[in-house]
């Protein structure tokens, strides 16, 4: 996560952790969705995107400190690794879009994309 954190303060966008398991249905739609060039784009331009297999012991301690308890999940993180927004389940490709823009208007409103 360090990582992605030196990147996210670099590009001056703030962080999105797709949570999904290699077995799950919803998972796998939704890797589907995240290939859709408007979500691409969209979350691309605004986010530094990584997945995180939600299966794995330590990355499913990571997880519930964020707040997530279900997989598929998506966290909205500042750089400094602070969670901002989090929503679970199967989004249509619209609807994604739509659940991020929530994150970064959460964050405007925080005034904390990058802090």
């Amino acid at each position: 996560m360090k990582s992605i954190s030196k990147i996210s303060r670099k590009e001056a966008k703030p962080i999105m952790v797709f949570v999904s398991g290699e077995n799950c249905t919803n998972s796998k739609r939704m890797s589907e969705v995240f290939r859709r060039k408007t979500v691409s784009t969209f979350l691309g331009e605004n986010f530094v995107c990584k997945e995180m297999d939600g299966t794995n012991i330590f990355n499913v301690f990571k997880a519930s400190n964020w707040g997530v308890n279900t997989i598929p999940s998506y966290v909205f993180l500042t750089s400094k690794g602070e969670v901002v927004y989090v929503v679970s389940g199967y989004k249509k490709a619209d609807k994604m879009i739509e659940e991020a823009q929530t994150a970064l208007e959460l964050m405007k409103d925080q005034n904390n994309i990058i802090q």
